[in-house]
Formats: structure tokens, C-alpha cells, sequence
């Protein structure tokens, strides 16, 4: 910033004013002052400049310096922006595979639920098999029982059958005849009623 090494003329005016105002004083010696005065100005304005002129060298020196770190600073600035840039978009990438990986396990919760109670339902089938399984084979086991002990009555009558031959018949005299057919007719009612015992019922 320049500033103004001489006196501006309304400066000088000032001076010079107290002239007119003092008739008696002597105008050589006034003019002296006046310059001693301007001269004394210039040199406060001239070291001022100087001063100034110091400063502004100062400051340019002292920017010189800063220049290299300030370049270095806004290199730094522009590798911590390409870093941050790079984490947001790992975060990102995060963020969707966090995404991903929460719908992949909502899905197998899902297939989970599915399979459970797809097993507890083939469980519950499986326990109704196995009992009727065991009813049936209880059921065969009881009919096997009857059929044997139905076996066993009929060839006890066929027994009996073949051991009543001919021979007994007519060897059998008249007043017997009637008490031989009524134990006849009374072997036969029992072994009928043995025969009912041992039907399979359904």
C-alpha cells in the first residue's frame, strides 16, 4: 500500500495560515518551520514506507515458505478425501452384503420352519403307523390263536367221526340208540359252540 510522501496542499495551507495571523513575526523564519515541519513528515512517511516495505518482504518471504506446506497440506486433504471416498463405498458394499446375507437368513429361518413342521406332521404320521401297525399285528396274532385253536376243534370232531364207525352203530342195541344220539346231538352243540368261541369277529 503507497502512501503519500509530501504534505497535501491543504496540509501546507495549515502551515502557513499562522502567518497572516501574526503580522509581526518573520515570514523567512515561519517558511523555516514549515519545512522543518514537511521535512520531519516526510521522513516519519519515508520510514513508515520502509517499515512497510519490511513487512510486505516479511510476509512474502514467510508465504514462500508456507507455499510448500500448504501444497503438501492440500495434497494430504485430497488423499484423505479419495481414502474416505474408498470407505464409504466399502461401507456400502457392507451395507448391501449386511442386506443380502439378512434375507438369505430370513429365507433359511423360513426353509427351517418349513421342514420342522414337515417333520413333527411325518412324526405324527409315523406314530399313527406304528400303532396301527401294532393293532393289526395283535389282530393277526389273535386270529392266528383262533384259527389254530379252530384247527385243533375240527380235527378233534374229524377224530371222533372216524373213531364212530359202522360197526359201533349196529352194536349199539335199541333202548341205547336214543341215548347214543342225544350224547351225538350234545358232542355236536358243544363243539358248535367251541367253533362260535374261536370266529374271528370283525
Amino acid at each position: 500500500m503507497k502512501r503519500t510522501l509530501f504534505p497535501t496542499f491543504a496540509t501546507l495551507l495549515l502551515l502557513v495560515a499562522p502567518l497572516g495571523a501574526q503580522e509581526k513575526a518573520d515570514p523567512t523564519a515561519r517558511l523555516r518551520d514549515a519545512l522543518r515541519g514537511m521535512a520531519q513528515q516526510v521522513r516519519t512517511l519515508q520510514g513508515e514506507k520502509d517499515e512497510l516495505a519490511i513487512k510486505a518482504t516479511q510476509a512474502e518471504q514467510r508465504v514462500a515458505e508456507l507455499e510448500p506446506a500448504l501444497k503438501e497440506e492440500s495434497r494430504r486433504v485430497e488423499e484423505q478425501k479419495d481414502a474416505l471416498a474408498k470407505v464409504q463405498e466399502q461401507l456400502e458394499r457392507e451395507r448391501k452384503g449386511h442386506q443380502q446375507v439378512t434375507l438369505e437368513l430370513a429365507r433359511w429361518k423360513e426353509a427351517c420352519a418349513k421342514a420342522e413342521k414337515s417333520a413333527r406332521e411325518l412324526e405324527g404320521q409315523r406314530r399313527a403307523t406304528a400303532e396301527k401297525a401294532a393293532v393289526l399285528e395283535r389282530t393277526v396274532a389273535d386270529q392266528r390263536t383262533r384259527n389254530i385253536a379252530m384247527y385243533t376243534v375240527g380235527t378233534e370232531i374229524l377224530e371222533r367221526y372216524r373213531k364212530f364207525g359202522l360197526g359201533t352203530a349196529l352194536t349199539a342195541r335199541e333202548p341205547f340208540v336214543g341215548t347214543t344220539r342225544v350224547k351225538l346231538e350234545n358232542l355236536v352243540q358243544d363243539y358248535s359252540d367251541k367253533l362260535a368261541e374261536q370266529r374271528i369277529k370283525p
